[in-house]
């Protein structure tokens, strides 16, 4: 009675083991097939946006920051993706478990899935670990790239052959359907996975010493250098290596350790001996291999969305700095401006290089800073030539151009009313160092500066024919050429439409001869018709500045001037180079156009209709956008302050006492380095006044003084009068009248000064700038 009893029991318990695989293989499955489910879907996903950012022709770095693909290992993505399809097959079929056994259709079809699934998914494992070994061991990834078709082929050479040969032992395996010969399941796969399980090692253990060698991927030093671009590129290889290493690493160790199972398991039980919970282990471990890889995934995934966010917010940052040194580049004289005396310029009887005019003692003066190009041309009439080469070595082989400008500036002389010794000169060839490459790139760079300043804007386009091509050259092509068109951007943001003549040489009409050279172009040509009162003044009344501003923006000539990006480039990658340079005169327009200038509402007007074409999004970007806040808030601080001082005076309060009113402050020292100045702050309780002189109509207690008639709210037009009498050098008596070119630079060098000026106090710990 014992033996049956006892043969019972040891049923009972063998069919109780059986049930908790069955279950266990079934939970483990279904957790693998949603893993290798979402894993297609991320992985796909990743994949399609790297070839949909190669075919839109984008940066296919920055684009796979955001989706997640590498270009350098867009081969591991597409390996892993075919490993996780061929295991979501196997995954599917252990999440049947037993449900298929009776059935000899769908008991053959999920041997087969786990057969194929199973073996392919460890084949792709294999080839994921010998493309880590040629990245990091050989550093050969362009030979990684070009071995990729090959795993694909060997995989399929040795799972599908191997599969249908295995057909033939496919039965109840207890479990699940699958080999049931325990000799042939070593026959058909552990054998091949005992290999693939042994080279997994070695590599993995190659790998790892080769990366944390000095230098290497893991190498804890490598990411610690920096400085030139070289160290830069050197870095970008280093982080990838390491990312190559972990997560491809990781992949690779999953499979190893999920088969260590299975493996254990079936080679105990070749020796004789079954033990449930090897057993259990394998039937757990084996199907769950879809849903460790997704957990490694997903840390890697995470771990590279937090790496974007940083390189976007790095790079939202290093654009703010950029077009901060934008708006200062208006400000910034990177080579001296090199003017010449009218009188030396007509007696050289031919326009003369830069080196030519300097030894001959002709040049004069040459102003280093801008401050002192203000107070230069504030007190001397300047004029800017702007004209075309007409030849390679030399830009006017025929001598014309300068003939005409000769003319242009006598007539410009005799219109103004003053003397041709008063006169100063702009002309690229002779104040645009020819000689020297790198101050000449520097004079070039500051070209936008120099059109900005001078008083008077001339363009020269006679008739001529290009030497050595016989192209022509005149008005049209001038029109054309970007160079021609970056010149006028910078007078018409500096000035407007004041003073800007052009002069081809031709009569209007045929059959005039002996009429003037120069034709006003815009604002003075529009008010030409201005009647005159009695008093001799011109009636220049709001009617007629509408007039002329409707003028402005629908005249053909400005329209295209302003679209420097759309002219004719000899080299076309001059046109990054500019964008700082346009960047800078928009952001002196609008300092213009807060100043309530009369010459910047017409020119933003224009500009605004054809912003795409203006500031292209190809170069610009969100630039623009953000060079436009940064105007907004540092207006917005000085509203806020002005009505900080004026809630003082009206209280009678102290400067003391109104410096401590509440008040959010907008800018804050930034700790990014010397390039950067400032930066957005959110609350602050201190109102600090180095932002620019204190008001004028208020003395140092804040009362108003007595000989003081201004009682008005202070704004920004009365601020800019306030500068414009405070800045130094322009206090001199007899000085010519502050042209509209002046008044905006003043106004923009003075916010800068403000900005160094409240640095400084906060960098002394002023009262209330704790932290």
């Amino acid at each position: 009675l014992r033996v049956p009893y006892a043969m019972g029991a040891g049923l009972s318990q063998q069919r109780g083991q059986e049930r908790w695989l069955q279950v266990a293989a079934g939970a483990s499955g279904s957790l693998s097939s949603i893993g290798n489910a979402l894993l297609l879907l991320i992985v796909g996903w990743n994949l399609c946006k790297g070839y949909l950012a190669q075919v839109a022709e984008k940066d296919l770095v920055t684009t796979s920051r955001m989706a997640g693909t590498h270009a350098s290992s867009a081969t591991t993505e597409r390996l892993f993706f075919t490993l996780s399809a061929c295991d979501f097959v196997a995954s599917v079929c252990f999440a049947f478990a037993d449900a298929a056994i009776g059935d000899v259709a769908l008991c053959e079809a999920q041997a087969y899935g786990i057969q194929f699934g199973l073996l392919a998914a460890a084949m792709y494992s294999l080839a994921l670990s010998l493309d880590l070994a040629i990245h990091i061991c050989l550093n050969q990834p362009a030979l990684a790239r070009r071995l990729e078709p090959l795993w694909h082929v060997l995989v399929w050479v040795v799972t599908l052959p191997v599969s249908i040969a295995a057909a033939d032992a496919f039965g109840d395996a207890t479990i699940w359907c699958w080999i049931v010969d325990p000799v042939s399941q070593f026959s058909y796969f552990y054998y091949i996975v005992i290999v693939i399980w042994c080279i997994n090692a070695a590599l993995l253990l190659a790998t790892w010493f080769v990366a944390k060698r000095p230098g290497g991927a893991l190498d804890p030093t490598a990411l610690n250098t920096s400085g030139s671009s070289t160290t830069v590129d050197h870095l970008g290889s280093v982080r990838l290596r390491r990312r190559l290493v972990v997560r491809q690493g990781q992949l690779v160790l999953a499979f190893n350790f999920v088969m260590m199972f299975g493996l254990l398991n079936r080679l105990t039980f070749r020796l004789g001996r079954d033990i449930f919970v090897l057993r259990l282990l394998h039937t757990i471990f084996v199907p769950l291999w879809g849903f460790l890889n997704l957990l490694i995934y997903s840390l890697d995934l995470t771990h590279r969305f937090g790496m974007a966010e940083a390189a976007r917010k790095r790079e939202r940052n290093a654009r703010q700095e950029r077009v901060r040194a934008a708006i200062n580049s208006v400000l910034t004289v990177k080579f001296s401006v090199c003017f010449m005396p009218f009188q030396h310029f007509r007696k050289a009887g031919t326009l003369l290089s830069h080196e030519q005019a300097r030894d001959r003692h002709l040049l004069g003066p040459v102003l280093d800073m801008h401050a002192q190009c203000i107070e230069f041309v504030r007190g001397h009439p300047t004029v800017f030539f702007s004209h075309q080469w007409s030849g390679f070595g030399h830009p006017d082989p025929s001598g014309k151009q300068f003939e005409l400008m000769v003319k242009a500036g006598l007539e410009l002389c005799a219109q103004e009313r003053f003397q041709p010794s008063e006169l100063y000169v702009w002309c690229d060839y002779c104040s645009v160092p020819q000689a020297n490459p790198y101050t000449q790139s520097l004079s070039i760079a500051t070209l936008g500066v120099y059109a900005s300043l001078c008083e008077y804007f001339v363009v020269i386009a006679p008739p001529i024919k290009h030497d050595p091509l016989g192209t022509t050259c005149d008005l049209e092509s001038y029109k054309r050429r970007g160079w021609c068109r970056l010149e006028q951007w910078a007078h018409l943001t500096a000035a407007g439409t004041e003073r800007l003549y052009v002069a081809t040489g031709e009569p209007s009409a045929p059959g005039k001869r002996g009429e003037p050279v120069l034709r006003a172009i815009g604002g003075r040509g529009a008010l030409a018709g201005a009647s005159e009162n009695g008093d001799g003044k011109s009636d220049k009344s709001e009617l007629l500045l509408k007039k002329e501003r409707e003028a402005v923006v629908a005249n053909e000539w400005f329209s295209e001037s302003i679209c420097v990006f759309l002219g004719d480039f000899t080299v076309p990658d001059d046109k990054p180079k500019l964008v700082d340079v346009v960047l800078g005169l928009w952001a002196l327009t609008l300092v213009a156009m807060e100043a309530r200038h009369a010459h910047a509402a017409p020119i933003v007007a224009l500009v605004q209709e054809r912003m795409t074409d203006v500031f292209p999004e190809r170069h610009f970007g969100d630039l623009v956008q953000m060079l436009e806040k940064e105007i907004h808030d540092q207006y917005e601080w000085q509203r806020r302050r002005d009505a900080t001082y004026a809630a003082a005076h009206a209280q009678g309060m102290s400067g003391a006492t109104a410096e401590s009113l509440p008040m959010r402050r907008v800018f804050k020292r930034s700790t990014r380095g010397a390039g950067s100045t400032l930066s957005v702050r959110q609350d602050s309780t201190h109102v600090d006044t180095g932002f620019s002189a204190r008001p004028k109509e208020y003395a140092a207690d804040g009362s108003v003084p007595s000989g003081s008639s201004k009682k008005k709210k202070h704004t920004s037009l009365k601020l800019l009068n306030d500068i414009v009498v405070l800045s130094a050098g322009y206090q001199k008596r007899n000085v010519r009248p502050l042209s509209a070119a002046g008044a905006p630079l003043i106004l923009l060098q003075q916010l800068f000064d403000g900005y160094r000026l409240r640095l400084a106090q906060i960098s002394k710990g002023g009262a209330g700038t704790e932290g």
